[in-house]
């Protein structure tokens, strides 16, 4: 776990929802101050529980279930291994053009999956989404020289039926609720 100088990269715990269903999953850049002007990540996912879209119907050489989510002036890559039960996707994201920008906190990456375990009523299944250790995640600057960071996996969390969290609706006088 990086300090809290440190660059790091996470995905959100138990992001909810439902059995056949899509679900969108997010990888934030959190630079901490540090000038982060390149990155290169492994993910592997729960291929048991989530499947994406490998075809890339525009030709760009990214699937359909993957959109890079950062400012202009970066450009992002992906090697794709559905075949591998450790590493399925391996992402590069840089500016490649001087002046060398910096890039913000936020999404970077965003996968959308389509959700396929079928979970029994009442349970929920937890379908991991984690950086894989190899090969190993690594953050650049724009001088070309690697910034200590780290990673944080998270995951799917689905359920039987969908869940509605409740939210504070502020009113400006008490509200009698019929008995």
């Amino acid at each position: 776990m990086p300090d809290a100088t440190e660059p790091r990269l996470h995905i959100p715990e138990n992001i909810l929802s439902g059995p056949a269903s899509t679900v969108r999953v997010p990888v934030l850049l959190d630079p901490a101050g540090a000038r982060v002007s390149g990155l290169a990540f492994p993910i592997n996912f729960d291929q048991s529980c989530l499947a994406l879209d490998y075809t890339d119907d525009n030709g760009d050489g990214v699937p359909n279930g993957i959109q890079f989510t950062t400012q202009p002036g970066f450009r992002g890559s992906v090697s794709v291994r559905p075949d591998d039960p450790n590493t399925e996707l391996i992402f590069v994201l840089a500016d490649y053009s001087p002046p060398i920008a910096t890039l913000t906190a936020g999404p970077v990456v965003t996968m959308t999956f389509t959700t396929r375990c079928t979970p029994a009523p009442g349970q929920r299944i937890y379908a991991p989404v984690r950086f894989a250790e190899l090969p190993r995640s690594s953050f650049g600057n724009p001088d070309g020289r690697n910034v200590p960071g780290g990673v944080l996996g998270g995951g799917v969390l689905l359920g039987d039926t969908p869940v509605v969290e409740p939210t504070a609706m502020p009113t400006s006088s008490p509200t009698a609720l019929p008995t």
